[in-house]
């Protein structure tokens, strides 16, 4: 479950060390200012196209088929 600023979204993910699946995702459909839902749109194509992932007490890199890092996230609640 996550929230991208106007929808909270729901989906599946596989993770065996390395390789990732994530998706299909399912969200709310509220209304919200154009520019959100277009980064909120991107924000599930971006997780739904990871193929790899590498994950650390404090962060996960998603990469995507090429190797190409498309996303760093990084732990809010610990410091």
């Amino acid at each position: 479950m996550g929230f991208r600023g106007c929808n909270r979204f729901v989906g599946r993910y596989t993770y065996d060390g390395s390789a990732i699946k994530i998706g299909p995702l399912a969200a709310t459909r509220m209304a919200c200012a154009p520019a959100v839902m277009d980064a909120e749109q991107a924000w599930f194509r971006m997780l739904e196209g990871a193929s790899a992932a590498e994950a650390t007490p404090k962060s996960l890199i998603l990469r995507d088929a090429n190797g190409a890092v498309i996303a760093t996230l990084q732990r809010r609640d610990i410091s």
